[in-house]
């Protein structure tokens, strides 16, 4: 989600509306990725860009019920050797941030549990934050 970020800083709608739709396709309730691409539909229609093609992105129920969408519950078997393979969410964040974008979304894209790993971790830890970027972003597109 750091290049969403850079595209929705930048005013880029065509990419954040792309790399929204990526996220989305390994995530399909990934909350930060619906935002952002809800972003990138409206600063399109503001602007009075031409979106590209949409991308058929999975709905929710779509998934397959063998197939985890979340790993919130700690106490789950596989947890350990989640942590184990991946980090926990600091270390998972310092490895993202320090690849390309081109390779943590290789990487994603082979490996769709690390993905899910990373997002479970997310929506934990920003139940803790006083202010979550996403959200001051919608509030602030809103307002717009």
């Amino acid at each position: 989600m750091d290049e969403a970020e850079t595209a929705f800083a930048q005013r880029d709608w065509s990419g954040l509306q792309e790399r929204s739709q990526d996220a989305l396709a390994l995530d399909p309730e990934n909350g930060d990725a619906l935002t952002f691409l809800a972003a990138a539909q409206k600063g399109l229609a503001t602007s009075g860009a031409e979106a590209p093609t949409a991308r058929a992105v999975p709905s929710p129920g779509a998934i397959s019920s063998t197939q985890p969408t979340s790993f919130a519950d700690a106490e789950d078997e596989d947890y350990g050797r989640r942590i184990a393979s991946y980090g926990d969410f600091s270390r998972m964040n310092q490895r993202w941030n320090a690849a390309t974008g081109a390779t943590t979304h290789g990487r994603l894209r082979e490996n769709p549990e690390e993905w899910r790993h990373y997002h479970s971790l997310y929506r934990e830890a920003r139940k803790d934050w006083a202010v979550v970027p996403f959200e001051e972003i919608a509030k602030d597109l809103l307002v717009r």
